[in-house]
Formats: structure tokens, C-alpha cells, sequence
């Protein structure tokens, strides 16, 4: 997928966005989750998202999306990695 889809889709699902991430080569975050349900595409480098379902390793085209309150944490590859993300207000089922 490249950013125009990426953008499309968001509207496409109502979320906000998209916005800039960076995370330096090798940067770890903390295991952490968000209030709101969240999509992101890699538009650089590679990264790898930690789960409780498992760990993706992700790459440039790749999205990933969490439900709000999903823990989780990012490891970025050799080199920086640039994501976009969009959100939105958890939607009730």
C-alpha cells in the first residue's frame, strides 16, 4: 500500500490522519497501548510490532492496525523507519 491508498483507506474507515512517526534505527518503545483504534503504514525502513497474537515483522507497503487498549510495542530495523498512522474513537460493536 503506499501513502495515497493509505490515506483513502483511513477516510474510507473515518479516522483522523494521517501523521508522521520516526523512530530511529534500533529504537525500542515501552509495551504500551492507546485510547483509540489505530492504523499505521511503514513508509520506511522496517519494524517490528510486538502482540499478544505474536510479532510482525513489518516492512515498507505493510500496515498494522490496534484496537484501542492493545498492548503492544514497536522495535525498529537496522536503519530509521517512518510510519504514517491514523485513529479513531473505538467504534461499539
Amino acid at each position: 500500500m503506499n501513502e495515497v491508498q493509505f490515506t483513502e483507506m483511513l477516510r474510507a474507515k473515518e479516522y483522523e490522519g494521517p501523521e508522521d512517526f520516526t523512530m530511529e534505527a534500533d529504537e525500542i518503545s515501552s509495551e504500551h497501548d492507546h485510547d483509540v483504534d489505530t492504523i499505521l503504514l511503514v513508509v520506511e525502513g522496517s519494524i517490528v510490532i510486538a502482540k499478544p497474537s505474536g510479532d510482525a515483522i513489518c516492512n515498507v507497503g505493510d500496515t498494522v492496525s490496534y484496537p484501542a487498549g492493545e498492548l503492544h510495542s514497536e522495535m525498529a530495523g537496522p536503519t530509521r523507519v517512518k510510519l504514517i498512522y491514523g485513529w479513531r474513537v473505538p467504534v461499539d460493536s
